[in-house]
């Protein structure tokens, strides 16, 4: 039977959780402007890369408070 991927990050089943944190953490750090690219074929995991960013940047923002 197929599996179905969905491109929502309920599981890192893609293990970017640390690349996420990583770039969170240097996104957060920084004093001055940059840009990050996150480049890469179709189908590699670019959404799903920025979507687990997401996810995990709003559990960092929830924890704070």
């Amino acid at each position: 039977m197929a599996k179905i991927i969905v491109d929502t990050p309920t599981e890192d089943g893609l293990g970017f959780g640390n690349y996420a944190e990583g770039l969170i953490n240097i996104i957060r750090d920084s004093d001055s402007p940059f840009t990050i690219g996150i480049l890469g074929d179709w189908g590699v995991g670019k959404t799903s890369l920025m979507r687990t960013m997401e996810k995990k940047n709003s559990k960092i923002n929830l924890r704070k408070r």
